[in-house]
């Protein structure tokens, strides 16, 4: 069994912070559609995090320039926000963003689908949701890095064709 490196007081304020970010995600949500930037994404998360006592752990990381992380359409991961890069019906966009509230850190990512989306777009993003609650429904103390890994490579044979 692996040892955890938190005090049982931690996970209060692990959750403290996860919740934070949960609902940052939940301020953002209504913005987040066709003619918005990525750039405008950021700021509103920025506001949203500086407002509750939070601020972005992403931020001047390795001299990261900004609050979250933009992933748009064929973008995998880590895309940087602009307010160059607009939105537009049938993009596909990941969130992702890091906060640290009191020391703690939580970090999540949401996946956007902006109006109209393919066909091919909405199963990626399904696929993908079905692949974190397949992950999500094994993990428990005794399963073994290997076993979930062997896992989810079943998961996108069965949905990748």
């Amino acid at each position: 069994m692996l040892s955890s490196v938190y005090a049982p007081k931690d996970f209060k304020r692990l959750r403290v912070v996860g919740d934070l970010v949960a609902r940052c995600f939940d301020y953002i949500t209504p913005y987040i559609k066709a003619g918005i930037s990525t750039g405008e994404i950021d700021r509103l998360v920025a506001g949203f995090l500086r407002e509750n006592g939070a601020r972005s752990s992403d931020l001047g990381y390795q001299g990261y320039p900004k609050s979250i992380c933009t992933s748009v359409n064929d973008v995998i991961v880590h895309g940087i926000p602009s307010d160059d890069v607009i939105l537009h019906d049938g993009d596909i966009v990941n969130v992702d963003l890091t906060a640290e509230y009191k020391g703690f850190h939580g970090d999540a990512s949401r996946m956007f689908m902006i109006g109209h989306v393919s066909d091919k777009a909405r199963e990626l993003v399904q696929t993908c949701q079905d692949a974190l609650n397949a992950a999500i429904a094994i993990t428990n103390k005794a399963e073994i890095l290997r076993t979930k890994i062997s896992f989810l490579f079943k998961i996108f044979f069965i949905y990748g064709r």
